[in-house]
């Protein structure tokens, strides 16, 4: 088959294997939130403070199982493309240290359960249980930080499978590039990222300080490999990079001085 024709069939075939692995990752992280909604059902905020060394123990076990499920899709996904782009070197994957991943596990429910449940409490001019008020209070405290926990540990679960890549891209022989996949709906700062193409493995800065491995909170993006030339990003990729060209997306200030993408008011 000659090569003009074969390229595009394999650039094809990647991108549909990306997106299968983006939405792979997006269901997966929906079941976490969901495990982590009912790990938290009906549980009282002054509970949880009392016992919050039983639900963080809980909230670790929980993480670590689903963000180990994500990395077994990464390297699936990773061994894939290599396969489509017709790499045949045997791929090594090495052991995982989980200690400092653990260490971020354990923050991230601090942070967003006793922490933020012990500071909101702190703000209600009353803390009599028999004040309805104040019970429909805690409910609403409760409710907030139930799913600040599920959106992070979204994050941290899929950050599983986004590292294997990074870290294989990086030394993998093989690879040459990574690009960012986003969704059509993906917001400024992902779209920002997204238009960069493909990061080149010599590359070692960004525009304004972002190197394109950050995902937030509710970030669905994934980091695709790339193993032949001529292969630069999707569909996405080339909307996002027209919008940035455009100035849809623009650099935005913060009172803080903080900077952050942003759509152009009036989009």
């Amino acid at each position: 088959m000659p090569q003009a024709t074969q390229q595009p069939r394999q650039q094809r075939d990647s991108e549909d294997a990306s997106v299968a692995f983006r939405l792979a990752q997006a269901k997966l992280a929906r079941e976490l939130a969901v495990a982590i909604a009912e790990l938290f059902y009906n549980v009282s905020p002054l509970w949880l403070i009392e016992n919050a060394s039983y639900y963080a123990a809980r909230y670790r076990e929980t993480v670590l199982d689903y963000r180990r499920r994500s990395r077994a899709l990464a390297r699936d996904f990773y061994e894939e493309l290599r396969r489509l782009q017709g790499v045949t070197a045997p791929m090594h994957w090495p052991d995982v240290d989980e200690s400092a991943v653990i260490r971020e596990v354990d923050a991230s429910f601090l942070v967003h359960g006793p922490l933020r449940v012990n500071k909101e409490i702190a703000k209600q001019p009353s803390a009599d249980l028999n004040d309805p008020d104040f019970v429909k209070e805690l409910d609403r405290i409760m409710n907030d930080a139930a799913s600040a926990l599920a959106s992070d540990a979204m994050r941290l679960a899929e950050n599983g499978g986004r590292q294997e890549i990074h870290d294989a891209v990086k030394n993998d022989d093989s690879a040459i590039a990574w690009y960012r996949q986003a969704s059509s709906s993906a917001c400024a700062f992902c779209l920002m990222l997204a238009s960069r193409g493909a990061i080149y493995k010599t590359r070692r800065s960004a525009m304004h300080g972002w190197n394109g491995e950050e995902y937030h909170r509710n970030c669905h993006c994934q980091p695709v490999p790339i193993f032949m030339r001529g292969i630069d990003g999707d569909s996405v990729t080339e909307t996002a990079k027209a919008m940035w060209k455009n100035g849809e997306i623009e650099v935005r200030t913060s009172r803080k001085g903080k900077k952050y993408p942003a759509f152009k008011k009036g989009q």
